[in-house]
């Protein structure tokens, strides 16, 4: 017994002793629960007569609070000589000191301390924490960059004794931005039209001096390097005049024809004599179209994006299918283009346009497209005697550019279901009675018909593109 009690008091002991151990190595004066009770405790600093006081709330410190001298007496005055100051341009990652100047105009000593900070600078070293009349005190302020940021605001505070100004706020502000970069970092078209020249321009920056050399440049994705014409000129002076470089080069990619369809992606890196770290680079999106295209209306339709193809199946309900799809027309011949159905496998399907519309700021014209399965068409018999289950569907067109627009065609499903046979219920009753008379039941089972699934394979993706390589991110 004697010895258990003595354990329990040794185990509280130790949290004791371990409880006041964490609290000097982080600060606070304690973490006991009485301690949140405890009145708050005053510390009064003297600087030559007049005072400053901290005060202490609770288990935590709470900022320096400065009092100033009573009213009766001579009072300091706090003067600044710039609370905003400008540290220009920098690199991302980059660093540097300010300085700035308070003055004491008053007639009693002007007391100092470090306020807060709305960011990771810090008020590193204050000259004088106690100025006479008549003198002044510089805060070093050092800070340091992480991301670029082209317009960098933060701010931090000096508490004094002036009982006008007891909070003084400074600024640091200036440009975080790679020192050497282009503009537009990224170059995009959406909507090209296969065949369809394009050019674009963008500048590649220098904020420092005027030395600005280019030693190579390259195309990183090397299967559509040859479809790109890149040429390069020096910017000049009155050309940077909307910025804050001091040298560049302008950078002009020309499109030739022959980009593929679809999506590609390109990559223009350029080494230079004032490379750091990596060197600059602009990101290149191109998405190519047909001059005639078809495509579904629906995210979640029959419509096979990768093979370009609709499936046909029958609804929830029981009805037909019928699906709407977009012909869509772009390039110089847009509006112009035309449209009639050339060729129908099978050919009861039911294919027919609809309305006629302009998209995306006139660059593109759609034409609806209907295409369904008829009432009472049993397709699963008709798709089963296609090659590969697949008939197809040929638009002939009037643009130039794209005399016809062709599209598979698949089925997933059975044959419709046979309609249930209608039996008069007096009939049926009497059917009933001769044979239980014969010492039979006859019971009439409706077998449902099998759903026949055509052996469909999907063809592999189509991807319009290469990875590229390893340095660039899509």
């Amino acid at each position: 017994m004697r010895l258990s009690l003595i354990a329990i008091l040794a185990v509280m002991a130790g949290l004791v002793l371990g409880t006041a151990s964490t609290n000097s190595e982080f600060g606070y004066q304690s973490l006991l629960p009485w301690d949140e009770f405890r009145p708050p405790t005053t510390k009064t600093m003297f600087y030559d007569g007049f005072s400053a006081t901290t005060e202490t709330v609770g288990p935590k410190a709470e900022q320096v609070q400065l009092t100033p001298p009573p009213e009766d007496q001579p009072q300091p005055k706090a003067r600044v000589e710039a609370d905003t100051l400008d540290f220009g341009i920098v690199e991302a990652g980059d660093g540097g000191v300010l300085t700035y100047v308070i003055h004491n105009d008053g007639e009693a000593p002007l007391v100092l301390k470090t306020g807060d900070s709305s960011c990771k600078c810090t008020v590193s070293k204050i000259s004088k924490e106690q100025v006479p009349p008549g003198e002044s005190s510089e805060i070093v302020v050092e800070y340091r960059t992480k991301v670029a940021k082209e317009k960098y605001r933060h701010g931090f505070s000096i508490k004094t004794n002036d009982r006008e100004r007891p909070l003084l706020r400074f600024s640091l502000t200036g440009k975080v931005l790679p020192v050497l970069s282009f503009e537009p970092r990224n170059v995009s078209a959406l909507l090209l039209t296969k065949g369809e020249p394009h050019a674009a321009e963008v500048r590649l920056l220098y904020f420092r001096d005027t030395d600005l050399e280019i030693i190579d440049w390259r195309l990183n994705n090397r299967r559509t390097a040859k479809y790109f014409e890149v040429s390069t000129e020096p910017l000049r002076e009155d050309e940077l005049s909307d910025t804050d470089a001091k040298s560049g080069f302008r950078f002009r990619i020309r499109v030739k024809p022959g980009l593929p369809v679809g999506d590609n992606r390109q990559e223009l890196t350029v080494r230079t004599n004032k490379d750091r770290r990596d060197p600059a680079r602009v990101a290149i999106f191109l998405r190519v179209h047909e001059a005639v295209s078809v495509f579904g209306t629906r995210v979640r339709s029959g419509w096979d994006w990768s093979t370009q193809s609709l499936t046909l199946k029958p609804e929830a309900d029981g009805t037909a299918s019928a699906e709407r799809l977009v012909v869509q027309a772009m390039g110089e011949h847009r509006h112009e283009t035309q449209y009639e159905v050339k060729e129908v496998v099978p050919a009861e399907l039911d294919v027919s346009f609809g309305e006629r519309q302009e998209q995306k700021g006139g660059k593109a014209i759609w034409t609806y497209l209907n295409v369904a399965l008829p009432q009472e068409f049993d397709a699963g018999a008709a798709f089963a005697e296609l090659p590969n289950r697949r008939g197809h569907v040929v638009l002939a067109t009037t643009n130039p550019a794209q005399p016809e627009v062709r599209f598979e065609v698949s089925y997933l499903g059975g044959p419709p279901p046979r309609p249930r046979p209608i039996v008069e219920p007096s009939k049926a009753a009497e059917d009933t009675a001769e044979d239980t008379a014969a010492g039979e039941t006859s019971v009439e089972t409706l077998e449902e018909p099998k759903v026949e699934k055509p052996d469909v394979e999907e063809p592999p993706v189509k991807d319009t593109d290469e990875p590229l390589d390893d340095s660039i991110k899509d």
